[in-house]
This record gives C-alpha cells, sequence and structure tokens, in this order.
C-alpha cells in the first residue's frame, strides 16, 4: 500500500487559494484513478482530523490519498492518525505541497530533503521523525512588492492563473499514478524536474 497526501487547509474559505495546491492535486488525482479503472474501497473521515479514500487500482495494488483537515500547521496530526491505521514505511508515502521558491508551472520532485520553511512539511517531519520520504513541490511564485507571505499563500489563485494551475494538477496527477503503479523514482524525476509544460499554457 502507498500513500499520496496534499496539504492544504480545509472549507470553502481556502479552497483555490495557492496553500491548497496539494489539495486539488490529489483531486485531479482521485479522478485519474477512476477514469483509469482503479476501484473506491472506501471513502471514510478520521473525526476533525482528516478525509481519505482508500482505492485498489486495477493491478490489485491499493493506495490511500489523504486530505488532512487540521489545517496546515498540524498536518502530522492527520498522517499519525492514519499511520496508526495503516502503518506504512516513509519511502511509501507521498507528500504534495505548495512551493514558494519555484515559479508557477514548475515543479521538483525529490526522495528527501529539509522543510524549506513550510509549516506543513514541519508538521509531517515531526511526526515520522525525520525528512527521508518522498516530496512534490508544485510552484506557486512569491509575493510581489511589500506583501505578506501569508497573504500571498491564503490568496486565491487570479483568474488568468487559473489554466496553468490545471495543467500542473493534470500532469502531477500522471506521474503521481505512475509512482502508485511503479515507475521508478529516477524516472519520474527526470519527467517531473524537466517540466515545463504549463509555461506553453495560455
Amino acid at each position: 500500500m502507498r500513500f499520496v497526501v496534499g496539504l492544504g487547509n480545509p472549507g470553502p474559505k481556502y479552497a483555490e487559494t495557492r496553500h491548497n495546491f496539494g489539495f486539488l492535486c490529489l483531486e485531479a488525482l482521485s479522478e485519474n484513478l477512476k477514469d483509469g479503472g482503479a476501484r473506491l474501497r472506501e471513502e471514510a473521515t478520521l473525526p476533525q482530523l482528516a478525509h481519505w479514500q482508500h482505492w485498489e487500482l486495477p493491478a490489485g495494488d491499493e493506495v490511500i490519498l489523504l486530505w488532512p483537515l487540521t489545517f496546515m500547521n498540524l498536518s502530522g496530526r492527520a498522517l499519525t492518525a492514519l499511520l496508526t491505521r495503516y502503518p506504512a514505511e516513509s519511502s511509501e508515502i507521498m507528500l504534495v505541497i505548495d512551493d514558494l521558491s519555484l515559479p508557477l508551472g514548475q515543479l521538483r520532485l525529490r526522495r528527501k530533503g529539509s522543510s524549506g520553511g513550510h509549516n506543513g512539511l514541519k508538521s509531517i517531519e515531526a511526526t515520522l521523525g525525520h525528512q527521508e520520504y518522498p516530496r512534490l513541490r508544485l510552484g506557486i511564485g512569491g509575493p510581489k512588492d511589500d506583501q505578506e507571505v501569508i497573504d500571498f499563500v491564503l490568496e486565491p489563485f487570479p483568474k488568468e492563473e487559473i489554466p496553468k494551475v490545471k495543467a500542473v494538477t493534470i500532469f502531477s496527477a500522471e506521474r503521481i499514478k505512475e509512482w502508485l503503479e511503479g515507475v521508478s523514482f529516477d524516472a519520474l524525476m527526470g519527467k517531473v524536474n524537466g517540466w515545463r509544460g504549463a509555461e506553453e499554457v495560455e
């Protein structure tokens, strides 16, 4: 069994914000799995902590998609609750997060690494006790002028950026599905880290 954890904040107020890029990616992955013939075995909640979906892939492999509902800074609590029920190795857990250091349309896939100041990753690191787990970073760019970072990440994506956002979520969902199906991590990094497809989207 493998896990894909998209980080974000719960509720309609945050649904389309930059900080919820991980949630948006998980929604695209859920649709991709359904369209690819995967079977939803269980859709459940961990009270006040998380929403999750349990899928069985056509080849019989299983995957859980996790949306923490603890707000970004406490994401580790939701993952802890799920891992208590379904223990897993760190290499079987992929985190999907927004990244201020990358422009919108660029992605970075890594086997491990630091939090880079991301509070959601800090919480996950505290849960797992280390930094050695896969993570997919989705670029959102950074604030301009004197805008505070917190205001920037909690703003909705502006209308002109939506086509790029959709291109990123579709591409990311396809690559994560390949990971779930056993494509080598090195091959995926080659595809993801060199991708510039969103730059062609108007």
